[in-house]
């Protein structure tokens, strides 16, 4: 009898776990949003993206019409006239390679 209790109680511990846990847990990661209200410094008309050659790098920015003002070990740095941010939302909108904007970190 002690050893059905014990079990009964571990059946329930492991399905009131699984309840509040999977409960609290997000479905999948939140969109997100892309906004000009960055509170870290940007290279003003430089983008960034991870490109396995450099060759996509260039279809990446023939598709996007920017120029690609490098590339080296898999980073492509691209250059454009055009709001940065308007840039990484058209790409955002037709599903193509994702664009970021070029950070700026400071030690202090």
């Amino acid at each position: 009898m002690k050893m059905v209790g014990i079990l009964l109680m571990i059946v329930l511990g492991f399905v009131l776990r699984t309840m509040f846990y999977t409960k609290n847990q997000p479905a999948e990661f939140p969109a997100v949003e892309v906004s000009p209200a960055v509170t870290t410094p940007v290279v003003a008309g430089e983008l960034l993206a991870f490109t396995a050659t450099e060759q996509e790098a260039h279809d990446i920015a023939k598709l996007y019409e920017i120029d690609l003002k490098y590339w080296d070990g898999g980073l492509a740095v691209f250059t454009t006239d055009r709001d940065i941010y308007d840039v990484i939302r058209q790409g955002k909108e037709n599903g193509w390679p994702a664009l970021s904007v070029n950070g700026i970190n400071q030690l202090h």
